[in-house]
C-alpha cells in the first residue's frame, strides 16, 4: 500500500496520533469528527506533538513540516473517506456509536476500501456485522502515543479476508510498526495481559 490515502475518523488522543504516524510514514491523511471544535484541538495537539519530535532529534523542522502538510482536516465525512485505501476508526468506545460508524462507512466507500478499528474493547465481529462486507473490517489496536511506541495489535475476525489481514500487515510495517496478530476476543492480546498484572 505505497503512497496510500488514509482517513482517520474521531480526532481525540488515539485519532491524531493515529494520523500523525501515518504521515510520519509518508502518507496523506484526512481527518474527520463530529465535532468540528475537536478537528481544530486536533490540529493544535498534532502541532505540539511535532515540536517534541523536534525538540527530542527524532524529527528535523523540515520532516515536521511535511508531515504536517499531508495531514487535512475534511469538514464533510465523504471528502474525507471517499477516496481512502484505509479508514482507522477511533471514536469513543461506545459499541453503538462504532457500529453506526461502521455501517455508514460501509455504504460511502468502495468494496476495497479497508475499514479499521482502534477500538480496545470490543469484539472486530461485532463491529464488522454492522456492514454489508465484514472481508475488509479488521481491528488494530495501537498503543499510546500511536506516533512513538511500535506496536500495534491486529486483529481478525472469522470473516476478515486474507488480503484485508495482509494489506493492514503491510501498511502497518511500512510505517515502522511491529505487528502482532490476536484473535477476536475481547481486551486481544494487552489489555488482557495488563489484567493479570
Amino acid at each position: 500500500m505505497e503512497s496510500s490515502e488514509v482517513a482517520v475518523v474521531g480526532t481525540g488522543i488515539m485519532g491524531s496520533g493515529i494520523a500523525l504516524a501515518c504521515a510520519k510514514g509518508g502518507h496523506t491523511v484526512k481527518l474527520w469528527d463530529i465535532q468540528k471544535e475537536a478537528i481544530n484541538q486536533a490540529l493544535s495537539k498534532l502541532s505540539s506533538a511535532l515540536d517534541t519530535l523536534i525538540a527530542s532529534n527524532i524529527l528535523t523542522k523540515e520532516d515536521a513540516s511535511s508531515c504536517l502538510e499531508r495531514i487535512r482536516p475534511e469538514q464533510q465525512v465523504s471528502q474525507a473517506v471517499g477516496n481512502a485505501d484505509i479508514i482507522f476508526e477511533a471514536v469513543p468506545e461506545r459499541i453503538q456509536s462504532k457500529r453506526e460508524v461502521f455501517k455508514k462507512l460501509d455504504a460511502m466507500c468502495g468494496n476495497q476500501t479497508i475499514l479499521a478499528s482502534n477500538t480496545s474493547t470490543f469484539k472486530i465481529s461485532a463491529l464488522a456485522s454492522a456492514t454489508k462486507n465484514p472481508s475488509r473490517v479488521i481491528g488494530t489496536h495501537w498503543m499510546n502515543p500511536p506516533y512513538l511506541l511500535p506496536l500495534v495489535e491486529v486483529i481478525p475476525s472469522a470473516k476478515t479476508s486474507r488480503e484485508t489481514s495482509d494489506m493492514v500487515t503491510s501498511f502497518l510495517t511500512s510505517i515502522g510498526k511491529r505487528v502482532v496478530m490476536c484473535k477476536d476476543t475481547p481486551g486481544f492480546l494487552v489489555n488482557r495481559m495488563h489484567s493479570y498484572l
